[in-house]
């Protein structure tokens, strides 16, 4: 979505002083982030550091996936490679068994002198990342999946799950703690460059977050979609049925939806899209912490920063 180093000025600056040292890498992935950013012109939108990272970045507003699921466009942005090359067009298929064996970016600075370590969910999950999040090619200490700390219990009986985070830590939360303490390691060893991902699981579904964050969204606030029926004379390859969300949460199978739309009711549509917006806000906080990390480690004017998401 948009890349960082700072301003235009300073980033004329850093290119000068980078042929002399080698920058720090933090390598941001948000799961199934749309554009529903204060920077991107969503007004509704309460994303303040994501906001603020933009304002001192280079922002592309037609940045475009690959491929429209986690597997196949988390190959593609870690290779470099569009998905009829990687061969990889599933959840389960990879990339180097199906495609090539493929030098991914976090490889690359690996084999070039850095600290390569990732954190959260980078590769999509199991086979995908060859039960190993692709370690030890693309990374050079295993792969922290940062398993969260809180139980919560059934959590496929709600699409929507606001949460007190007591007693433990959502998975996001725990991926922005590692990321933390990796920051903290990193600097006190300032003569190795780190590349560091970070991979956070929301706002992909079920969209649970710790509850003040729905606080934040009054439902009125935020609109129904601009387009609610399925359009006419599309190709198949084109519709979506929504299948994750019909066939996974109760409170969904309960609306019994009825093909071939599968029309969700406006207040429910309202209910789902607020609870969208929350778990961005969630996850915005969580890069918020992150960033604050990074600059009271002393990074934050030696480090690239990019941020975007699968899908």
């Amino acid at each position: 979505m948009y890349t960082t180093g700072s301003s235009d000025d300073a980033l004329k600056s850093w290119l000068r002083s980078a042929r002399k040292a080698k920058p720090n890498v933090l390598f941001l992935v948000v799961d199934d982030l749309r554009p529903w950013l204060g920077c991107y012109g969503v007004p509704f939108m309460k994303t303040p550091n994501m906001d603020q990272l933009a304002i001192r970045s280079v922002r592309f507003d037609r940045a475009y996936i690959q491929h429209g699921i986690c597997g196949p466009s988390r190959a593609s942005f870690m290779t470099g490679r569009r998905s009829d090359t990687t061969r990889v067009m599933n959840l389960e298929s990879y990339f180097r068994e199906t495609g090539g064996n493929f030098t991914t970016v976090s490889q690359y600075f690996k084999e070039n002198g850095y600290i390569a370590e990732g954190i959260g969910k980078i590769f999509h999950s199991g086979h995908s990342g060859g039960e190993t999040a692709d370690y030890p090619h693309s990374w050079s200490t295993k792969f922290d999946k940062a398993r969260e700390t809180l139980t919560v219990p059934n959590k496929k009986a709600s699409s929507v799950r606001p949460v007190k985070e007591k007693g433990g830590e959502l998975h996001d939360t725990r991926i922005a703690s590692r990321a933390i303490l990796r920051l903290r390691d990193y600097a006190t060893k300032p003569d190795k460059p780190f590349f560091l991902a970070v991979g956070f699981k929301k706002p992909h579904l079920p969209f649970m977050f710790p509850e003040q964050y729905q606080a934040s969204y009054n439902q009125t606030d935020i609109p129904l979609a601009a387009h609610r029926e399925t359009p006419a004379h599309v190709t198949e390859l084109a519709l979506t049925s929504f299948g994750e969300l019909r066939n996974n949460y109760q409170d969904i199978k309960k609306l019994n939806l009825t093909p071939p739309s599968y029309r969700i009711p406006d207040d429910y549509q309202l209910k789902l899209r607020k609870g969208y917006a929350a778990a961005v806000s969630y996850i915005d906080a969580q890069i918020g912490r992150v960033l604050t990390a990074l600059r009271e480690a002393g990074f934050d004017n030696n480090t690239i920063i990019t941020l975007h998401s699968d899908h």
